[in-house]
């Protein structure tokens, strides 16, 4: 009884993996052909997303039907696809590839944990002046 479970499991696995509905391809830096690490990739006018991995290797599941693609990151240049790209039930579209080229624009500083804008005067300091933060017998 078990081998049959584990059997119509396999297979219950296997068709949903050969089902898969979709476009994959690869975002790679124009220069180097290096990969946008976590690149987004976006169809439209569906308005799906999906980011690239550690290799620029992405998937992006979609219903059947023509999208116009396009990739994009931080300090590169926005790229379209240069044709309609046609999604067919229970295929992968693949190689819908890119190149993006570099901007020239440093990615935009992500604030660290803890780091806020301050006013001129560190707060902290000021309030520590006051003693509010002092022992009574350091007063």
């Amino acid at each position: 009884m078990r081998k049959l479970l584990a059997i119509l499991f396999l297979l219950a696995t296997a068709a949903t993996l050969s089902a898969q509905t979709g476009i994959s391809g690869y975002v790679l830096k124009a220069v180097d052909q290096k990969p946008v690490i976590f690149a987004k990739v976006g169809a439209y006018p569906h308005g799906a997303m999906t980011h690239a991995n550690k290799v620029g290797y992405y998937f992006l599941s979609l219903r059947p039907g023509t999208y116009k693609v396009g990739a994009s990151a931080d300090s590169f240049v926005h790229a379209t696809y240069p044709e309609s790209v046609v999604v067919i039930e229970g295929r992968v579209t693949e190689h819908i590839d890119f190149a993006l080229v570099y901007s020239g624009t440093p990615p935009p500083k992500k604030a660290r944990v803890g780091e806020a804008e301050r006013p001129g005067v560190d707060w902290l300091r000021a309030v520590a002046g006051l003693g509010l933060f002092m022992r009574p017998e350091q007063r």
